[in-house]
C-alpha cells in the first residue's frame, strides 16, 4: 500500500507509527480496537486510566470478524437499502 502512496516512504513512516505502541494506545484512547491490543494488554502497556474505559481484554478472546463472503453478503445489502432508507 505505501507505494502507491505521492511519497512512500513518508507513507512508511505513518503505517510504522499506527503499529507502534504509542499509536496503537493512540487509537485506544479514542476508544477504537487497535490490532495490538492483546500484545499491549499482555506486556501492561494499556494505562489504567484507559483500560477502566473499556471492555476487559477476556471480552475479546472469542471476537470473529466476518468471512470475505459475508462481508460482500452485508455490503450488498447495505448498498441495496441504503438509498432507500436514507433516501438519496
Amino acid at each position: 500500500m505505501p507505494t502507491a502512496a505521492a511519497n512512500p516512504n513518508a507513507a512508511k513512516l505513518l503505517e510504522e507509527y499506527f503499529f507502534s505502541d504509542e499509536g496503537q494506545l493512540l487509537r485506544l484512547n479514542g476508544y477504537a480496537h487497535p490490532a495490538r491490543f492483546a500484545y499491549l494488554v499482555e506486556n501492561d502497556l494499556v494505562p489504567a486510566t484507559v483500560s477502566a474505559k473499556l471492555l476487559p481484554a477476556a471480552s475479546y478472546t472469542n471476537l470473529t470478524f466476518p468471512t470475505l463472503a459475508q462481508y460482500i453478503a452485508a455490503n450488498k445489502t447495505v448498498a441495496d437499502l441504503w438509498p432507500k432508507l436514507v433516501k438519496i
